[in-house]
């Protein structure tokens, strides 16, 4: 009999909960009509592009969108969709799916290959197929930006708690990919790209890693490239479309400040209801067990990745609960850090519990009973 699920078992439980994520926000995608507002606008225009051919200034009727100013990298990605599978809903939403799914790849790799825990990838697969406010409107079924964003703030999540962990002593690609995850990010929403680079930068000046890291000359050189890709964009379209960089400051950055004059859920505590009455609801109460691993203090991996993921969570939270206006989907970026952080405290559990209570065969059925227990959870989500 052996102690431990054999490889094939393992990468089988992978298949099977990528699996299972992929057709919770794929099936019948492309079926519902697409939504008012933000969707319909990303369609419109990317349509109104895919005929002007006007891929650098994005048009709305003809004239320069200062009202909802982000960079394009969403309008091409569905202008490509158009040229693949043309003018239909399905088309509009075809880019939130291969974010959803490169998503799910860059995390499951992330966890094989660099954490070398493989039983923790399957975990993480089922909590993101269950998160109700990511599986949700605006976010990974839809064709809105946020989806793509969720993509990008994943990458340069995760890069850099590579670049932290090793200090900087790692292969060049990682600040290439460090960099590029950053301008995708801006390129994608604008400013509310760089909002979850806040948690990350806090934690880094708190730690021992993150100011060994800061000496290392690669770190600033690549988040400068990113920054100079990013305003290369607004600073070039400004002078081809004068009083672009207004529409930013009116529209982009005065919604983090007190400019904006539309209230909308002005309560400091809406986005902390939201994650418990629905966008992370299924698994709040099990945030107090990533506390366990960080008592017991014997996985210093795994105890960083929580601490990381936590602190970037809440900082980002407070940061967007200062805003007079709240959107649910502005919340999208936090899901990557709740996923990693509760799945390393589950993951952790599973081995430190068992251990404590000298009850080691639990070890290895207690990931079969968590398995068990997240169909439970998923199958009326997918079927109801």
């Amino acid at each position: 009999m052996k102690s431990q699920p054999s490889k094939t078992v393992i990468f089988s439980l992978i298949l099977i909960c990528f699996a299972l994520a992929a057709f919770q926000q794929a099936y019948k995608i492309g079926y519902e009509q697409i939504k008012i507002w933000d969707e319909a606008g990303v369609a419109k225009k990317a349509l109104e592009m895919y005929h002007s051919k006007s891929y650098f200034i994005v048009l709305d009727n003809g004239k320069p969108d200062h009202f909802q100013p982000k960079p394009p990298l969403t309008l091409w990605a569905v202008v490509l969709s158009y040229k693949l599978f043309g003018i239909t809903e399905f088309a509009v939403r075809f880019p939130t799916i291969a974010a959803t799914w490169l998503t799910l790849i860059i995390i499951v790799l992330f966890i094989y290959f660099y954490l070398k825990e493989p039983s923790m990838a399957w975990m993480v697969l089922l909590i993101i197929a269950s998160t109700g406010g990511y599986i949700y409107y605006h976010v990974a079924r839809n064709g809105d930006p946020d989806n793509m964003l969720v993509f990008f703030v994943t990458g340069y999540f995760l890069i850099y708690f590579i670049l932290l962990e090793n200090e900087g002593k790692v292969g060049f690609i990682y600040y290439l990919l460090f960099g590029l995850s950053i301008a995708g990010a801006a390129y994608t929403k604008g400013v509310a790209g760089l909002v979850p680079l806040a948690g990350p930068a806090v934690f880094t000046l708190f730690t021992n890693k993150g100011r060994r890291l800061i000496n290392n000359p690669k770190i600033h050189i690549s988040w400068l490239s990113a920054l100079i890709l990013i305003l290369a964009y607004y600073i070039i379209r400004n002078i081809y479309d004068p009083g672009y960089l207004k529409g930013v400051y009116d529209n982009e950055l005065s919604i983090f400040g007190s400019y904006y004059t539309v209230p909308k859920h002005p309560e400091f505590s809406f986005y902390f209801d939201y994650l418990y009455t629905r966008g992370f609801r299924t698994y709040i109460f099990l945030l107090p067990l990533m506390l366990i691993p960080l008592i017991v203090k014997r996985h210093y991996r795994l105890n960083m990745l929580i601490i990381y993921s936590l602190v970037s969570a809440v900082i980002f939270c407070l940061i967007l609960s200062k805003s007079v206006t709240k959107n649910e989907w502005y919340l999208a970026p936090v899901y990557p850090f709740l996923w990693m952080g509760l799945g390393a405290g589950l993951y952790a559990c599973f081995e430190i519990v068992p251990d404590l209570l000298k009850l080691k065969v639990l070890r290895y059925t207690a990931g079969s009973k968590f398995f068990c227990a997240f169909l439970s959870i998923i199958y009326p989500v997918i079927f109801r």
